[in-house]
């Protein structure tokens, strides 16, 4: 018994480590202007046919990255990522911040300590 709960708490900790070193890899990746870039036009090109022969997404994706969006929420929240990747490849971390605080943006403001 007590074998067998080592065993199991050695093969937890295993899946655990590996579990994290994977989410720190992933979270590292070395973001690329070109790639987001890419990406944002994908996502444009995607959305103007998709409006445009008013299908659904899953009608008008091409295979690709972005195969993941199945409605217009899945949309915005990929657009919404890649752009802030994209604003965060060129460097434009301050630059946001500071827009955001600007008046005519205090609709994405909120009063909550976290943002």
């Amino acid at each position: 018994m007590k074998t067998t709960l080592r065993v199991l708490s050695v093969m937890l900790t295993i899946g655990a480590l590996t579990q994290t070193i994977y989410s720190y890899a992933y979270e590292s990746q070395p973001l690329s202007i070109e790639a987001e870039e890419s990406t944002l036009i994908q996502l444009i090109e995607l959305n103007q046919k998709r409006d445009s022969q008013d299908f659904s997404y899953q009608d008008v994706q091409p295979d690709s990255a972005i195969s993941e969006i199945k409605n217009k929420e899945d949309f915005k929240e990929a657009f919404v990522r890649h752009a802030l990747r994209y604003i965060q490849a060129i460097g434009g971390e301050k630059a946001l911040s500071k827009i955001i605080k600007a008046p005519e943006f205090q609709s994405l403001r909120r009063d909550d300590p976290t943002i």
